[in-house]
C-alpha cells in the first residue's frame, strides 16, 4: 500500500469527515473519543487517526503549527479522496471586549495575513467557511450551551512578531495589530484557518473553523492550569458534535450542494390545519 511522503497516509485509511488540529496530543485526545479505531498512522510531525464515533466514520490528524504545515496535510488528504469535510479545531486569540478565556470561537471568514494560500489562489480571493459547516458549528455550540462568538478571524504568518507580541530582543514591528483588527471588528487570530478555508474551496471540500480562546489580546490574559484542558475539550465537543450533525444533514440534503431550513420536515398538518406550501 503506496502511502504519502509528508503524512504517511494511504487513501483507504482516510474518512470523509476529517477534523484537523495543531498538537498531534490533540490528535490522541479526540481519537480516545471514538467508539473504534480502525488506523493510526504517525509520519515526522503528522498524527492521523481513523475510527468510528456515533456511527460515523471520522479521521483525526494532527497536522503541526502554521499554514505551511497545514498545506501539506490537505492536499495530501486531497490525494487520498474528494468531497471532504475538514474541519480545523484549534487555539486562538481573542480580540474583542466580549470575548472570554475558554470561550468558542467559530469562523465565518478568515483574513489570510498567511501567505502559504497565496501560491494557490489570488490574493483577493476570501477564505469563507462553508455554509454547512458553519450552520453545524453553531448548532452544536447552543445544544451544548458552550459560550461561542461567530465572525471573521485573522491567520497569521507567524506566532510572536505578526501577532504583535513582545519580543526578548526589542520591540515588535507588529505591535500594532491587536488594536487594528479589533477596530475592523476581527474577533480572533490564529495561524491556521485562512490556509485551510481556501485549499479546501479549491478542493472542492467543506471546510470550517472552531477555536478555543486561549488568550485575551487585548488584556494579554492567557489560559493556564486546568482552564486549558476544560477549553481544549469544549472546543472538541462542539467539533464532533458538528459532524455528527453534518453526518445528519447529509442524510436530508442528498445530492443538493447545501443544506438550507427549507429542508426541515413540515410538521404533520392537524385537525383543522393547513399545510403551508
Amino acid at each position: 500500500m503506496e502511502r504519502l511522503y509528508n503524512t504517511g497516509i494511504a487513501p483507504s485509511e482516510i474518512a470523509p469527515y476529517c477534523i484537523l488540529v495543531g498538537d498531534p496530543a490533540r490528535a490522541d485526545r479526540i481519537a480516545g473519543r471514538f467508539e473504534h479505531i480502525e488506523y493510526r498512522t504517525h509520519h515526522r510531525e503528522y498524527v492521523t487517526v481513523t475510527g468510528i464515533y456515533n456511527g460515523n466514520q471520522m479521521t483525526v490528524m494532527g497536522t503541526g503549527m502554521g499554514a505551511p504545515a497545514t498545506e501539506m496535510a490537505i492536499v495530501e488528504l486531497t490525494a487520498c479522496r474528494s468531497g471532504l469535510t475538514l474541519l480545523r479545531c484549534g487555539s486562538c486569540g481573542g480580540l474583542t471586549d466580549d470575548t472570554r478565556l475558554g470561550d468558542v470561537i467559530i469562523a465565518t471568514a478568515a483574513m489570510r495575513f498567511e501567505n502559504t494560500s497565496d501560491d494557490y489562489a489570488d490574493p483577493r480571493l476570501p477564505a469563507v467557511a462553508h455554509s454547512d459547516v458553519l450552520m453545524a458549528l453553531l448548532q452544536a455550540a447552543d445544544e451544548q450551551h458552550v459560550p461561542h462568538h461567530s465572525g471573521i478571524m485573522a491567520t497569521m504568518p507567524s506566532f510572536f512578531a505578526g501577532q504583535g507580541r513582545a519580543l526578548p530582543y526589542g520591540r515588535s514591528a507588529g505591535e500594532d495589530v491587536v488594536r487594528t483588527l479589533s477596530r475592523q471588528g476581527v474577533i480572533g487570530m490564529e495561524m491556521e484557518a485562512s490556509a485551510v478555508l481556501v485549499l479546501a474551496h479549491l478542493a472542492g471540500h467543506r471546510a470550517g473553523v472552531v477555536c478555543s480562546v486561549y488568550g485575551e489580546r487585548a488584556t494579554e490574559r492567557f489560559i493556564s492550569g486546568d482552564a486549558i484542558p476544560a477549553a481544549e475539550d469544549r472546543c472538541i465537543d462542539v467539533a464532533l458534535g458538528a459532524l455528527d450533525c453534518l453526518s445528519r444533514l447529509d442524510k436530508v440534503k442528498g445530492r443538493r450542494p447545501h443544506w438550507h431550513p427549507g429542508l426541515i420536515p413540515s410538521p404533520t398538518p392537524g385537525p383543522g390545519r393547513e399545510k403551508v406550501r
